[in-house]
């Protein structure tokens, strides 16, 4: 999957790219960037009690195309939500959050809802990290 995603950063010259269903740990993260050293940094969250068979949300940098130096990153809701916040063209601040919502197909709605509330009360609580760009899989079936 990953050398797919190092393809399609090349090819479509993509500067950002969000990822759900990650499936990382830091030692593969790691591995990962080693191996794609001259276009890929990742930024992201794995899932707490799962991170190789179960959610995580990656956010992917190309190094050739973005600031990849000053960045800040937020976990917001472990293995579902992070935060980056980068330099765009040299002269604004955007800050990115990548989702992976719970799949309420199951017919239980709760942990979705208590998802998007974390969610929401985060940001009441850390207003200087409100998203300008919101990108993964919102579960929305």
């Amino acid at each position: 999957k990953w050398g797919h995603v190092n393809q399609l950063l090349r090819t479509s010259r993509t500067g950002i790219l969000m990822v759900s269903e990650a499936h990382l740990t830091e030692r593969q993260c790691e591995e990962i960037e080693k191996l794609f050293a001259r276009r890929m940094k990742i930024i992201f969250t794995a899932n707490p009690d799962n991170p190789t068979g179960k959610g995580g949300v990656a956010i992917v940098l190309n190094k050739q195309l973005m600031n990849w130096h000053n960045i800040q990153t937020k976990e917001v809701v472990p293995g579902r939500a992070i935060l980056l916040c980068t330099r765009w063209h040299d002269d604004k601040d955007i800050t990115i959050l990548g989702v992976y919502a719970p799949n309420v197909s199951s017919g239980d709605s709760r942990e979705s809802a208590d998802f998007f509330v974390s969610l929401s009360n985060f940001f009441h609580q850390h207003p200087k990290w409100r998203p300008d760009y919101l990108g993964g899989d919102l579960n929305f079936v």
